[in-house]
């Protein structure tokens, strides 16, 4: 392995690639998407060395960091956690709808089962928002303009397609 070139606690994408038998431009992708930990400098992609003997440290702990207000995510995983949200708040709306006409003790258990659903869908939304934010190296606070309205929607789609900040920043290392 050439690894000699290589900055400290990394090791190249060609030779992660070869030792697990991936296609570069694949562990690049994975990378962008942040189920590897990984950088690009001087034009070379590099792979943290804590990714050997982990096949994807960043899904094993998905679920913990799901409701946490700490660290950074990438574009990628923001689209993915809010269509999973919406694809959950829909079903759950599917189901609650189809009881509407149903009698009053029957409906009210299934509106209050909607909002297990909704309160912890919520929290995960708002936990997303501060991640993209610490990404871009602001605060958390900055989740706050998503109670603006109109100007909500163009906050989303700016979290949604702003690339983070390259390298580490305050919030963690780039995910």
């Amino acid at each position: 392995m050439n690894q000699s070139n290589s900055p400290d606690e990394m090791i190249s994408v060609t030779d992660f690639a070869q030792a697990h038998g991936i296609n570069e431009g694949k562990v690049i992708e994975m990378i962008k998407d942040g189920f590897y930990v990984g950088r690009i400098i001087d034009n070379n992609w590099y792979v943290s060395k804590t990714e050997e003997n982990s096949e994807s440290l960043k899904e094993e702990s998905q679920g913990k960091h799901l409701f946490s207000f700490e660290g950074r995510i990438t574009r990628g995983r923001y689209w993915g956690i809010l269509a999973a949200i919406l694809v959950v708040n829909f079903l759950t709306l599917l189901v609650v709808g189809q009881t509407v006409g149903s009698t009053n003790n029957e409906a009210s258990g299934l509106l209050f089962a909607g909002l297990l659903v909704g309160l912890p869908c919520a929290w995960i939304a708002v936990a997303t928002y501060v991640k993209r934010w610490h990404d871009l190296g602001k605060s958390g606070w900055m989740v706050l303009t998503q109670f603006i309205p109109y100007i909500n929607f163009l906050i989303l789609l700016y979290l949604g397609f702003a690339p983070g900040i390259i390298g580490a920043n305050e919030y963690g290392e780039q995910p």
